[in-house]
Protein backbone atom coordinates (compact mmCIF):
# COMPACT_ATOMS: atom_id res chain seq x y z
CA UNK A 1 0.00 0.00 0.00
CA UNK A 2 1.31 3.65 -0.45
CA UNK A 3 2.85 4.57 2.63
CA UNK A 4 0.49 5.77 5.42
CA UNK A 5 -2.37 3.71 4.07
CA UNK A 6 -4.32 0.76 4.62
CA UNK A 7 -6.71 -1.56 2.48
CA UNK A 8 -9.36 0.07 4.29
CA UNK A 9 -8.64 3.53 3.46
CA UNK A 10 -7.54 2.95 -0.11
CA UNK A 11 -11.46 1.52 -0.49
CA UNK A 12 -12.55 4.65 0.91
CA UNK A 13 -10.85 7.16 -0.66
CA UNK A 14 -9.43 5.51 -4.19
CA UNK A 15 -12.34 3.25 -4.95
CA UNK A 16 -11.89 -0.75 -5.70
CA UNK A 17 -10.10 -0.22 -9.10
CA UNK A 18 -7.22 0.98 -6.93
CA UNK A 19 -7.33 -2.31 -4.50
CA UNK A 20 -7.57 -4.87 -7.19
CA UNK A 21 -4.80 -3.14 -9.46
CA UNK A 22 -2.13 -3.66 -5.80
CA UNK A 23 -3.13 -7.09 -5.23
CA UNK A 24 -2.64 -8.08 -9.00
CA UNK A 25 0.96 -6.80 -9.13
CA UNK A 26 2.25 -7.96 -5.75
CA UNK A 27 4.61 -10.76 -5.72
CA UNK A 28 4.16 -14.07 -3.86
CA UNK A 29 6.63 -14.97 -0.91
CA UNK A 30 9.08 -16.94 -1.40
CA UNK A 31 8.48 -20.72 -0.85
CA UNK A 32 11.72 -22.61 -0.07
CA UNK A 33 12.26 -25.25 -2.88
CA UNK A 34 10.42 -23.22 -5.58
CA UNK A 35 12.35 -22.27 -8.02
CA UNK A 36 11.70 -20.84 -11.96
CA UNK A 37 13.65 -20.79 -14.89
CA UNK A 38 14.88 -17.98 -14.33
CA UNK A 39 16.52 -18.42 -11.45
CA UNK A 40 18.61 -20.85 -13.15
CA UNK A 41 18.69 -18.87 -16.75
CA UNK A 42 22.25 -18.07 -16.07
CA UNK A 43 23.65 -21.03 -15.49
CA UNK A 44 21.05 -23.32 -18.47
CA UNK A 45 22.62 -20.81 -20.84
CA UNK A 46 26.07 -21.18 -20.14
CA UNK A 47 25.55 -24.80 -20.98
CA UNK A 48 23.74 -24.02 -23.52
CA UNK A 49 26.57 -21.82 -25.12
CA UNK A 50 29.68 -23.11 -23.63
CA UNK A 51 28.89 -26.57 -23.27
CA UNK A 52 29.51 -28.29 -19.58
CA UNK A 53 31.73 -27.19 -17.07
CA UNK A 54 35.31 -27.79 -17.44
CA UNK A 55 36.62 -30.85 -15.44
CA UNK A 56 40.02 -31.45 -13.75
CA UNK A 57 42.66 -34.35 -14.66
CA UNK A 58 44.73 -35.73 -11.86
CA UNK A 59 47.57 -36.85 -14.01
CA UNK A 60 47.87 -40.03 -11.83
CA UNK A 61 47.95 -41.80 -15.39
CA UNK A 62 46.68 -41.37 -18.88
CA UNK A 63 44.07 -44.61 -18.46
CA UNK A 64 42.93 -42.95 -15.26
CA UNK A 65 41.98 -39.53 -16.54
CA UNK A 66 40.09 -41.31 -19.31
CA UNK A 67 37.77 -42.80 -16.20
CA UNK A 68 37.28 -40.08 -14.35
CA UNK A 69 37.60 -36.55 -13.53
CA UNK A 70 37.47 -34.25 -10.71
CA UNK A 71 34.03 -32.19 -10.95
CA UNK A 72 33.14 -30.10 -7.57
CA UNK A 73 29.72 -30.53 -6.71
CA UNK A 74 30.00 -34.57 -7.15
CA UNK A 75 29.75 -37.39 -4.78
CA UNK A 76 32.21 -40.08 -5.67
CA UNK A 77 32.42 -43.35 -4.04
CA UNK A 78 35.53 -45.32 -3.55
CA UNK A 79 35.59 -48.95 -2.22
CA UNK A 80 37.91 -52.19 -2.40
CA UNK A 81 39.07 -54.99 -0.26
CA UNK A 82 40.89 -54.46 2.55
CA UNK A 83 44.51 -53.18 2.12
CA UNK A 84 44.23 -52.47 -1.76
CA UNK A 85 44.79 -48.83 -1.84
CA UNK A 86 41.52 -47.02 -1.21
CA UNK A 87 42.70 -44.23 1.08
CA UNK A 88 46.11 -44.07 -0.69
CA UNK A 89 44.19 -43.24 -4.12
CA UNK A 90 41.69 -40.96 -2.95
CA UNK A 91 44.54 -38.91 -0.81
CA UNK A 92 47.04 -39.16 -4.28
CA UNK A 93 43.90 -37.46 -6.01
CA UNK A 94 43.51 -34.82 -3.97
CA UNK A 95 47.49 -34.19 -3.79
CA UNK A 96 48.09 -33.76 -7.56
CA UNK A 97 44.71 -31.27 -7.91
CA UNK A 98 46.21 -29.84 -5.13
CA UNK A 99 49.59 -29.40 -6.75
CA UNK A 100 48.79 -29.15 -10.27
CA UNK A 101 45.22 -26.07 -9.58
CA UNK A 102 45.66 -25.02 -6.07
CA UNK A 103 42.42 -26.54 -4.82
CA UNK A 104 42.21 -27.44 -0.97
CA UNK A 105 40.71 -30.18 1.05
CA UNK A 106 39.01 -31.65 3.94
CA UNK A 107 39.22 -34.75 5.62
CA UNK A 108 37.59 -36.80 8.26
CA UNK A 109 40.65 -39.58 9.13
CA UNK A 110 38.90 -42.25 10.84
CA UNK A 111 41.36 -44.88 10.82
CA UNK A 112 44.74 -43.13 11.26
CA UNK A 113 45.44 -40.04 13.79
CA UNK A 114 45.32 -36.74 12.21
CA UNK A 115 49.81 -36.12 12.42
CA UNK A 116 50.23 -39.78 10.54
CA UNK A 117 48.04 -38.58 7.92
CA UNK A 118 49.79 -36.05 7.35
CA UNK A 119 53.14 -37.60 7.65
CA UNK A 120 51.24 -39.87 4.36
CA UNK A 121 50.55 -36.73 2.54
CA UNK A 122 53.92 -35.35 2.80
CA UNK A 123 55.66 -38.19 1.55
CA UNK A 124 52.87 -38.36 -1.05
CA UNK A 125 53.92 -34.23 -1.94
CA UNK A 126 57.74 -34.57 -1.67
CA UNK A 127 57.92 -38.14 -3.31
CA UNK A 128 59.89 -39.49 -0.79
CA UNK A 129 59.33 -43.48 -0.18
CA UNK A 130 57.52 -43.38 3.17
CA UNK A 131 60.28 -45.66 4.82
CA UNK A 132 62.75 -43.31 4.15
CA UNK A 133 63.34 -40.17 6.80
CA UNK A 134 63.04 -36.54 5.41
CA UNK A 135 65.80 -33.73 5.73
CA UNK A 136 64.20 -30.92 7.56
CA UNK A 137 64.20 -28.96 5.07
CA UNK A 138 61.89 -31.25 2.63
CA UNK A 139 59.77 -31.97 5.75
CA UNK A 140 59.26 -27.90 6.22
CA UNK A 141 58.35 -27.45 2.57
CA UNK A 142 56.11 -30.17 2.50
CA UNK A 143 54.42 -29.05 5.97
CA UNK A 144 53.64 -25.44 4.70
CA UNK A 145 52.55 -26.94 1.38
CA UNK A 146 49.86 -29.09 3.57
CA UNK A 147 48.99 -26.09 5.51
CA UNK A 148 47.81 -23.92 2.97
CA UNK A 149 46.36 -26.90 1.54
CA UNK A 150 44.39 -29.23 3.53
CA UNK A 151 41.98 -29.35 6.62
CA UNK A 152 41.09 -31.44 9.04
CA UNK A 153 37.71 -32.98 10.63
CA UNK A 154 38.53 -33.44 14.60
CA UNK A 155 35.40 -33.13 15.87
CA UNK A 156 33.95 -35.64 19.06
CA UNK A 157 30.76 -36.72 17.54
CA UNK A 158 31.11 -38.55 13.83
CA UNK A 159 27.53 -37.68 13.11
CA UNK A 160 27.05 -36.65 9.41
CA UNK A 161 24.92 -33.76 10.40
CA UNK A 162 28.18 -32.67 12.45
CA UNK A 163 30.66 -33.31 9.70
CA UNK A 164 29.14 -31.63 7.29
CA UNK A 165 28.24 -28.43 9.10
CA UNK A 166 31.96 -27.90 9.60
CA UNK A 167 33.32 -29.00 6.45
CA UNK A 168 30.43 -26.13 5.25
CA UNK A 169 32.61 -24.01 7.06
CA UNK A 170 35.70 -24.81 5.22
CA UNK A 171 34.16 -24.01 1.95
CA UNK A 172 32.73 -20.66 3.39
CA UNK A 173 36.18 -20.01 5.33
CA UNK A 174 39.03 -21.66 3.55
CA UNK A 175 37.48 -22.53 0.26
CA UNK A 176 37.89 -26.46 -0.07
CA UNK A 177 36.94 -27.78 -3.36
CA UNK A 178 36.85 -31.16 -1.84
CA UNK A 179 36.05 -32.78 1.80
CA UNK A 180 36.84 -37.28 2.19
CA UNK A 181 34.66 -39.44 4.19
CA UNK A 182 37.29 -41.88 5.38
CA UNK A 183 35.85 -44.27 6.10
CA UNK A 184 31.94 -44.70 5.71
CA UNK A 185 32.13 -47.51 8.90
CA UNK A 186 33.54 -44.44 11.60
CA UNK A 187 30.08 -42.44 11.01
CA UNK A 188 27.87 -42.77 14.40
CA UNK A 189 24.67 -42.77 12.62
CA UNK A 190 26.19 -45.65 9.62
CA UNK A 191 23.72 -48.87 9.94
CA UNK A 192 24.81 -51.41 12.50
CA UNK A 193 24.83 -55.00 11.93
CA UNK A 194 21.70 -56.65 11.97
CA UNK A 195 19.76 -53.21 11.36
CA UNK A 196 17.66 -52.16 8.40
CA UNK A 197 20.16 -50.37 6.78
CA UNK A 198 18.48 -49.61 3.23
CA UNK A 199 16.33 -46.63 4.27
CA UNK A 200 19.06 -45.36 6.42
CA UNK A 201 22.18 -45.48 4.28
CA UNK A 202 19.32 -43.69 1.44
CA UNK A 203 18.46 -41.03 3.86
CA UNK A 204 22.93 -40.31 4.48
CA UNK A 205 23.50 -40.09 0.94
CA UNK A 206 20.65 -37.99 -0.23
CA UNK A 207 22.19 -35.83 2.74
CA UNK A 208 25.55 -36.32 1.64
CA UNK A 209 24.00 -35.34 -2.24
CA UNK A 210 22.60 -31.89 -1.28
CA UNK A 211 25.84 -30.86 0.37
CA UNK A 212 27.71 -31.52 -2.36
CA UNK A 213 25.42 -29.79 -4.94
CA UNK A 214 24.26 -26.53 -2.58
CA UNK A 215 28.30 -25.97 -1.38
CA UNK A 216 29.95 -26.67 -5.00
CA UNK A 217 32.00 -29.24 -3.19
CA UNK A 218 33.24 -32.88 -3.82
CA UNK A 219 32.62 -35.40 -1.65
CA UNK A 220 34.87 -38.76 -1.74
CA UNK A 221 33.15 -41.60 0.41
CA UNK A 222 35.41 -44.23 1.10
CA UNK A 223 33.41 -47.41 2.27
CA UNK A 224 34.88 -51.25 3.20
CA UNK A 225 32.56 -53.86 1.01
CA UNK A 226 31.16 -56.77 2.67
CA UNK A 227 33.09 -60.25 2.51
CA UNK A 228 34.53 -60.40 -1.28
CA UNK A 229 34.78 -63.37 -3.35
CA UNK A 230 38.17 -64.72 -4.49
CA UNK A 231 38.96 -65.71 -8.10
CA UNK A 232 41.63 -67.61 -7.73
CA UNK A 233 44.20 -65.77 -5.56
CA UNK A 234 42.85 -62.72 -6.56
CA UNK A 235 39.85 -60.65 -4.83
CA UNK A 236 37.09 -59.86 -7.44
CA UNK A 237 36.32 -56.62 -8.72
CA UNK A 238 33.94 -54.51 -5.95
CA UNK A 239 31.30 -52.11 -6.68
CA UNK A 240 28.77 -49.93 -4.83
CA UNK A 241 26.29 -52.95 -4.70
CA UNK A 242 29.48 -54.76 -2.33
CA UNK A 243 29.25 -51.95 0.05
CA UNK A 244 27.91 -53.27 3.21
CA UNK A 245 24.39 -52.02 3.95
CA UNK A 246 22.46 -51.06 0.83
CA UNK A 247 22.42 -50.79 -3.13
CA UNK A 248 22.17 -46.89 -2.80
CA UNK A 249 25.68 -46.81 -2.46
CA UNK A 250 25.74 -47.77 -6.15
CA UNK A 251 22.19 -45.85 -7.22
CA UNK A 252 23.13 -43.02 -5.27
CA UNK A 253 26.10 -41.60 -6.22
CA UNK A 254 27.92 -39.56 -9.44
CA UNK A 255 30.90 -41.49 -9.12
CA UNK A 256 32.39 -45.00 -8.48
CA UNK A 257 35.54 -46.04 -8.02
CA UNK A 258 36.71 -49.62 -7.64
CA UNK A 259 40.21 -51.08 -7.33
CA UNK A 260 41.88 -54.21 -6.35
CA UNK A 261 45.65 -55.66 -6.21
CA UNK A 262 46.20 -57.99 -8.25
CA UNK A 263 48.53 -60.90 -7.06
CA UNK A 264 50.43 -62.92 -10.23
Amino acid sequence: YPEGQDANQMLMEQGWESLRYIYAAAEHPPVEGLTTVNDHSDEALEYLTNGYPNTYKTGISADFDDAWTFYQPEVTLVTAPPSSGKSALVEAICMELAKKFGFRFGFLSGEKPVPMHIKGMAHKYSRFDVRDKMDVATATESLDFLNQHFLYYTGQVNKIDDILGVATSMVKRYGISGFVIDNWSVLEDSPKAGSNSHELVGQLLNKCQAWSKKNHCHLFIVAHPKKVEMIGDNHKLVNGYDVSGSSHFFNLVDNGISLRRVRS
